[in-house]
């Protein structure tokens, strides 16, 4: 059986809750950004689940592209999809599913360090 360390408390927060603030925070200045243009709600979250792919590929290995980008394009139609109810829960629409998803990988990581 495949042993991982124990995620720290450092690693837990930055994965739980600095990442996705941040990387959603990101997201949705480049949403606001492409919504001034005339392409769709589907066009703007190809290209971002595109970025944010190719961004996690880089700085973590390629391969953490399909899920980042998979896992970026959701985020960002749920913001879309969201944004005109209001800013907060779009917002929160992006933000949970990554919280949630981040919190899932590290209880896996914690669940095979012991």
């Amino acid at each position: 059986m495949v042993k991982f360390p124990m995620p720290d408390l450092w690693e837990l927060f930055g994965n739980i809750v600095f990442a996705p603030v941040t990387e959603t925070a990101t997201l949705v200045t480049a949403l606001l950004l492409l919504g001034k243009t005339r392409m769709s709600i589907k066009e703007n979250s190809l290209i971002c689940g595109l970025a944010f792919g190719i961004l996690h590929g880089v700085l973590q290995g390629w391969i953490k592209f399909p899920i980042a980008a998979w896992g970026f394009y959701f985020f960002a139609t749920a913001f879309q999809v969201w944004r005109p109810a209001s800013m907060t829960k779009a917002v929160l629409a992006a933000l949970a599913p990554h919280v949630i998803v981040n919190a899932t990988a590290m209880a896996v990581l914690a669940a095979y360090a012991i």
